[in-house]
């Protein structure tokens, strides 16, 4: 079976990258700022220890994380320099970079320019410490494109209700409505691409959601997730072209996401996998390199799998990493055995499979 293989829809230049970068102790950030004449964006990488729950506190770098859709890349670019040397990016990441940048915060660290995506085993040592980037980053940034003016104004302030006001309080006409353009939101190509779902859930607490120039806290947006999700659970499948249904199973990953990392940080063991692997198959997530259905999802377990697991762009094919997660899944019968969930859990879990 052929895989795929990430292309990096940016032109960049090999001579930006310091040879004497360490992978596996430092990460990249990117500094810009505008040429005071042409106002054209310059711009430099700078290496920086990787942060850590021993050093996170510790002369810290304040940076945004974008976690950004690579499908959105258009064959638009726009030049910017970094490090001396023409870069072309995409219009979408310069038009994230003007944006978040007019508060003074003007650090970021983007995959697809701090990241040597043309080196695997840089690749490989990078993805292993993702968590690491997007849990201790100042504000976690999910860009999902441009707004479409007043229209996406709306759609940012009806999330906002359906995030903090139980639905059974908004009548049922405005209820409706904040449905159907919340709907019409979410098909935006982030809220399916699956290295999305660990970088929001790590960085959550700091985490926005930004559509142009109109946000909310993430943590809104994944309340409503949450609530429409749980009434779909509770009173069963809506018809299917309902709009409940459509954001139920276009966001359903998210809350998985949030109870995967929640369980992990309990000590759980089996039942994240499980759940993780889940997420893996369900076909709708994009992806450009098919391991990344693993790999882009080590951040939220047990650091065991990450050692199971260890990213190897340049040696590991897609089928070993596949074997491998068949091997280790284990029954919930197993999670019952070991105390991590309940009988009632374990019912529950299995009313939700026959649902999904």
């Amino acid at each position: 079976m052929p895989r795929n293989r990430r292309i990096n829809p940016d032109i960049i230049p090999k001579e930006i990258y310091d040879h004497d970068f360490d992978p596996d102790r430092h990460f990249r950030l990117l500094e810009v700022w505008p040429e005071p004449h042409s106002g054209q964006l310059l711009g430099r990488l700078i290496p920086v220890t990787r942060p850590n729950i021993e050093n996170h506190d510790q002369n810290r770098a304040q940076y945004w994380a974008l976690s950004h859709s690579w499908r959105d890349a258009s064959d638009i670019k726009d030049p910017v320099q970094i490090n001396g040397w023409r870069v072309e990016l995409n219009r979408n990441i310069i038009a994230a970079i003007l944006q978040l940048g007019q508060d003074g915060h003007d650090v970021f660290w983007i995959d697809t320019i701090c990241i040597n995506q043309e080196n695997e085993d840089e690749k490989s040592a990078q993805v292993i410490h993702m968590a690491d980037i997007y849990t201790y980053a100042w504000r976690v940034c999910a860009w999902v494109g441009l707004d479409n003016g007043d229209w996406t104004e709306r759609a940012i302030a009806c999330l906002g209700e359906l995030g903090t006001q139980p639905l059974d309080t908004l009548s049922e006409e405005f209820r409706n409505e904040c449905l159907e353009i919340t709907d019409k939101f979410i098909a935006r190509s982030w809220f399916e691409r699956l290295w999305v779902i660990q970088e929001v859930t790590l960085g959550a607490d700091q985490a926005i959601i930004q559509c142009g120039r109109f946000g909310l806290p993430y943590a809104t947006a994944l309340a409503a997730f949450r609530q429409i999700y749980s009434l779909w659970v509770t009173n069963g499948q809506p018809p299917v072209d309902n709009s409940a249904y459509h954001i139920a199973w276009r966001t359903q990953h998210f809350v998985a996401a949030e109870e995967i990392l929640a369980r992990t940080q309990q000590g759980q063991k089996v039942m994240p996998f499980n759940l993780a692997m889940k997420l893996a198959r369900m076909d709708h997530l994009g992806v450009s390199d098919d391991r990344d259905r693993i790999w882009g999802l080590l951040g939220l377990l047990p650091e065991r799998y990450r050692y199971e697991f260890w990213p190897d762009y340049e040696r590991v094919e897609f089928w070993e990493l596949e074997a491998k997660a068949m091997q280790l899944c284990r029954s919930p019968l197993n999670a019952l055995k070991e105390g991590e969930i309940t009988q009632e859990e374990l019912d529950h879990a299995a009313r939700l499979n026959k649902e999904l």
